[in-house]
């Protein structure tokens, strides 16, 4: 018997009911449609998440950009007002004096700086060394590395 002929065989689905599920006539159809329809609102939904997961990204990374624009601002700021203390001392970032106090943030801003950005610890204290002229960099290593 085909697929479309109604009548009813022993073993076989009652003429009214579809021989695959043995459903009644049409409900696989409008279960399939009802699916195709959910499908796409689902496609929809995620599409639109999307969207605006990559708005909320690209509005982080400028955020991200602009703070990175602004920490070299005052890094740089800092650096040329620390150069002078940092020739003729070796500051300390706690109980620093005023005049090394200075040059003692900006080693530690900097310190900071290039952590988040991804340099390696040693890249950092070799750094801070050859341009603060620090002969202890540890404690702003720990500071900016959280250790």
């Amino acid at each position: 018997m085909g697929k479309n002929d109604h009548s009813s065989a022993p073993g076989e689905p009652p003429a009214n009911r579809a021989p695959e599920l043995g459903l009644p006539d049409g409900v696989e159809d409008s279960a399939s449609r009802y699916l195709q329809e959910w499908r796409g609102r689902v496609n929809e939904l995620a599409a639109a998440r999307l969207r605006e997961l990559a708005d909320v990204s690209e509005n982080l990374l400028d955020w991200v950009q602009e703070t990175n624009r602004q920490l070299d601002r005052l890094a740089a700021e800092l650096g040329e007002r620390a150069a002078p203390a940092a020739a003729g001392s070796e500051p300390e970032f706690v109980g620093a004096s005023a005049g090394e106090t200075s040059a003692a943030d900006a080693a530690h801003l900097v310190a900071m700086q290039m952590a988040v950005r991804g340099a390696s610890r040693d890249e950092v204290d070799e750094y801070l060394r050859e341009v603060f002229e620090m002969k202890d960099t540890a404690g702003i290593l720990d500071r900016a590395f959280v250790r």
